[in-house]
């Protein structure tokens, strides 16, 4: 019996060892996971109490994989919207912030513009981009409004400073002509009195900033070795447009969708560039063009006029030696300009693929060949005038009519581990990215003249900001870009 009791002693003894070392490897598990998170070194940790700390740290990680499980996703790889976002927060100059956003074997990063006025927009576009498993993506912040909105749901931004935008006030005056086409503000929809640094209240007059900085940040990332999506936020992507190497250096150098604007250049060679959707390659030939582009834009204030003025000054303004024929503004075929030894390989993008008057898209065409969805706002709408049509709520408008806005949008939480469930549960369960057929929209045929109010009366509803310039556009400018 004596013996037996000793056994069950030492049993017992060697269970309590057991328990107790388990305890102090999970602890030695928690501090290090705090550890490594925060950058921060060993004894320093330990000095400054971070046990409990890194105990919480290990919570956080589990609940997030659990919710990520919950999803029904892997929890290996855990979403974008889950990111360091320490490393975003301390970038000095966007090509830090890119490279923040790019994992250690990726090169291109996709790239959009907004202001908090266009967050119900932005939601939907990452919306977009989860459904088809993009994550390499940066969000460039016009307003601390956004930043903070986004950052309150782990997404990280690039907040443009006022230093930034000062800079890019020092253009030379639009060139003759140069403003036909009064541009809207495609990422902001607003104005302000004169005198505000904010560049999310730009005025229609003032908006060229906008467009000029995007082509120095072009410029910073190419030099950086960096290759650059450019997406508007009303770009409903409907297929992954990077994996199927639509927008990458399998297709071209320089690949862009196909628009009307500038209408100079349209008349020359049947179509222009649209800078709404855009691949832009590293390397020496893209980066010489866009630093052309970004001389042209200084004079017109307009980075699209810009970039395909300073394609025409490369390969001409003649298009049968450029592409072989006179292109087509709603072709079904990309149109290719080879290049030289020390020119890059230019691609106009087919309309089907990457629509913008979508109106003119067929619904075969639609389930077939469509993958980036970039509707104009006045797309179907043939009124005279219209005031706003780049609001914000003139965008969603259109986004709606065609079936390219989420139902669930306006729902997401702010939690940050419960807005990276809502993304990915919504991005599959959420009703859209499917085509409305023209019939089902009520609009007429397609040169029929017939106008449909809806839009119309949804996107003059946002009044024009005090301050800002109303956009009033003839008839030679119904449809632009």
């Amino acid at each position: 019996r004596q013996s037996t009791t000793m056994r069950v002693k030492a049993t017992r003894r060697v269970n309590q060892r057991g328990v107790l070392l388990l305890g102090l490897g999970a602890l030695v598990v928690m501090v290090l996971l705090q550890t490594f998170e925060e950058g921060g070194s060993m004894p320093a940790k330990l000095a400054g109490g971070t046990m409990a700390a890194g105990a919480s740290a290990l919570r956080e990680v589990v609940n997030l994989e659990g919710v990520w499980r919950v999803a029904g996703r892997d929890s290996s790889r855990l979403p974008s919207t889950l990111p360091d976002l320490e490393a975003a927060r301390s970038a000095t100059n966007v090509t830090s912030f890119a490279r923040s956003r790019l994992g250690p074997t990726e090169s291109t990063l996709v790239l959009t513009y907004a202001s908090f006025s266009y967050r119900t927009t932005l939601m939907n576009w990452m919306l977009s981009l989860e459904r088809v498993g993009v994550r390499s993506f940066g969000v460039i912040c016009l307003d601390q409004e956004l930043r903070t909105f986004l950052e309150t749901r782990g997404i990280p931004c690039y907040l443009v400073d006022a230093d930034e935008i000062r800079s890019t006030s020092k253009s030379a005056p639009p060139a003759k002509g140069a403003g036909k086409r009064r541009r809207s503000s495609r990422a902001t929809g607003g104005g302000t009195a004169a005198g505000d640094e904010s560049i999310t209240k730009l005025s229609v007059k003032q908006i060229g900033r906008l467009w000029i900085l995007r082509l120095t940040h072009l410029v910073e990332l190419l030099e950086a070795g960096i290759n650059v999506v450019f997406s508007d936020s009303d770009a409903v992507w409907v297929k992954n447009a990077l994996a199927n190497g639509l927008l990458s250096e399998r297709t071209g150098d320089i690949v862009m969708s196909r628009g009307k604007f500038p209408f100079d250049l349209t008349a020359k060679w049947g179509a222009a560039g649209c800078m709404g959707v855009g691949f832009f390659r590293a390397i020496p030939s893209v980066l010489n063009v866009v630093k052309k582009g970004l001389s042209e834009g200084l004079v017109n204030n307009d980075d699209q006029v810009g970039m395909n003025r300073a394609l025409a000054s490369v390969f001409g303004e003649d298009p049968i030696p450029m592409f072989g024929h006179k292109l087509e503004l709603y072709s079904s075929q990309h149109d290719v300009v080879p290049g030289l030894s020390n020119q890059p390989r230019f691609v106009l993008l087919s309309h089907n693929s990457v629509p913008r008057f979508c109106n003119a898209v067929t619904e075969q065409a639609w389930a077939t060949e469509v993958q980036i969805a970039h509707c104009h706002p006045r797309d179907g709408v043939v009124a005279k005038t219209h005031k706003n049509w780049g609001s914000s709520m003139a965008r969603n408008a259109v986004l709606e009519r065609y079936g390219l806005l989420c139902d669930l949008v306006d729902t997401a939480p702010e939690e940050q581990a419960a807005f990276s469930a809502w993304l990915t549960e919504t991005a599959v369960t959420c009703k859209f990215c499917t085509f409305v057929a023209s019939s089902d929209r009520g609009e007429a045929p397609k040169g029929s003249g017939a106008s449909d109010g809806s839009l119309n009366s949804l996107a003059s509803a946002e009044a024009a900001p005090p301050g800002a310039e109303e956009i009033v556009l003839g008839p030679e400018v119904e449809e632009v870009d």
